[in-house]
């Protein structure tokens, strides 16, 4: 039997794009079902927040790995190839596997009127499953409560900063925002959070106290220091080095690490320093050339510590952007 091209397939799936976003999670659930639920199958974390969100799920991919583990990451949206979203120990899912999927599943696609995330999402699940990862990493995609990846029951969630993004879909609030996005804190399921404003921690903690579950808040990154090599800082007295550029990202990866160190406490100081020193992440802030740089960043409040990262590294020059 001669499978369909990748081509073919991928122009398919990106045609599940003129649907929309659905929130909600019936049409996962019953897309899940068709499969036999992956999802029960895995062990996950599940990952929401406006900023740092792929960058936090990074870092948590990288120090596990790092420390032995079989990691599933699902993360949106690409940079280049579709094949990036899905990952089993940092390498891409082939094109082969998604083919097949989709092919397997494309009768139910019709029948469920499924959307490009639904399906996307379900594809990752799925391809965690065959590959039996130890533990699976989830980022949502812009929200959490109707999120498609909400589905899912993890062994912990963890909240980057929020601020206004997808107003259209989220609400027009910083409250309505934090509201969808704690959608994702579930019955008695630890939040790991990072610091947020007062009135979206109130929120938090609010929702978490309706779930009866605990919020653990990570503590600040200290004595922060960028350079175009990356971004120095010290967390608990102990001294940490990403090649990701910008103090926002020693608070993605502190975060990562608060979220270590209750998922797994066995995981060395040594193992993390190691992971985080040789994790690679494109589009943040990544250098092309000299001075010159890219940055994925696509709101407000990211837009904003992007060009503070710039004053910080190149406080005398002139800032231009495209």
């Amino acid at each position: 039997m001669i499978l369909p091209s990748i081509e073919n397939q991928l122009n398919f799936l990106f045609s599940l794009q003129r649907k929309g976003i659905k929130l909600g999670l019936k049409h996962t659930r019953d897309l899940l079902g068709h499969i036999n639920n992956p999802e029960k199958d895995l062990i996950m974390i599940h990952i929401a927040g406006t900023n740092g969100k792929g960058s936090t799920a990074a870092c948590l991919n990288s120090i596990l790995i790092e420390s032995g583990y079989k990691v599933g990451l699902y993360t949106s949206p690409h940079l280049i190839n579709f094949n990036e979203r899905i990952r089993v120990n940092g390498f891409p899912i082939k094109n082969d596997e998604i083919i097949s999927f989709i092919k397997t599943i494309d009768t139910a696609i019709q029948k469920i009127d499924s959307t490009f995330f639904e399906v996307t999402t379900a594809m990752a699940l799925k391809y965690f499953q065959d590959h039996n990862v130890d533990i699976a990493v989830i980022e949502t995609g812009l929200g959490g409560r109707l999120d498609s990846t909400n589905v899912i029951e993890p062994i912990m969630t963890i909240m980057t900063p929020i601020s206004m993004d997808h107003m259209d879909i989220l609400g027009n609030s910083i409250q309505q925002i934090a509201k969808e996005k704690s959608g994702i804190i579930k019955d008695d399921i630890m939040l790991i959070t990072a610091k947020q404003d007062r009135v979206v921690m109130d929120i938090l903690f609010d929702k978490a106290k309706e779930k009866k579950t605990s919020i653990i808040v990570s503590e600040d990154p200290l004595n922060i220091s960028i350079d175009p090599s990356g971004t120095s800082f010290s967390l608990d007295k102990k001294n940490y080095k990403t090649p990701l550029i910008g103090d926002f990202q020693a608070v993605n990866a502190s975060l990562a690490i608060s979220a270590i160190g209750h998922f797994d406490n066995k995981i060395t100081h040594k193992a993390i320093c190691k992971s985080l020193r040789g994790l690679h992440w494109p589009g943040r802030l990544q250098s092309l050339s000299k001075k010159i740089y890219y940055d994925v960043a696509h709101n407000e409040s990211g837009i904003k510590a992007t060009l503070r990262s710039f004053n910080m590294i190149y406080p005398d020059h002139n800032i231009y952007g495209l």
